[in-house]
């Protein structure tokens, strides 16, 4: 798992799932990345569209732990 252990991503996952629903939202994703972007609402919500279209296999707009694991195999 790409060097890291199971339970360093749970932590990394954990902290994207804000509300605790065990899934990553669009709204979260994108809460998240404003903050590295330091406010950049287009790049933050472009590269939330970049990665919910790599990492959400089923198509439902949000990322699961199994999808998650998955994309960083």
């Amino acid at each position: 798992m790409s060097g890291h252990s199971e339970q360093e991503l749970k932590a990394c996952f954990d902290a994207f799932d804000a509300d605790g629903s065990g899934e990553i939202s669009r709204r979260e994703l994108v809460n998240a990345l404003l903050k590295l972007f330091k406010g950049d609402d287009q790049k933050a919500k472009s590269v939330a569209h970049t990665i919910l279209k790599q990492a959400d296999a089923d198509l439902d707009g949000k990322i699961s732990w199994q999808e998650f694991r998955s994309a960083l195999a």
